[in-house]
């Protein structure tokens, strides 16, 4: 996930190296999916996402790849 802390206005870029993603999702703290965004069967390496409407704070983030491997992290909205 670059960048990391996200700034306003920033996009933000999920990669899956090696890997095609199938779902990303970006979830609050309090467990609440606030954007979700599928891709097609066969997938995309890379994605940049605008994170603007959000408002700061700290979330989390889950990507399923194609081939059903998983990944998470943080992500910091500035």
């Amino acid at each position: 996930v670059y960048p990391n802390p996200a700034g306003p206005g920033d996009r933000v870029w999920f990669r899956a190296v090696a890997q095609r993603m199938k779902l990303l999702q970006i979830f609050d703290l309090q467990g609440n999916r606030v954007m979700e965004r599928r891709f097609t069967e066969s997938g995309q390496a890379s994605v940049a996402v605008d994170v603007s409407p959000l408002p700061a704070g700290i979330y989390l983030y889950r990507v399923e790849t194609v081939d059903g491997a998983m990944a998470h992290g943080k992500l910091v909205c500035l």
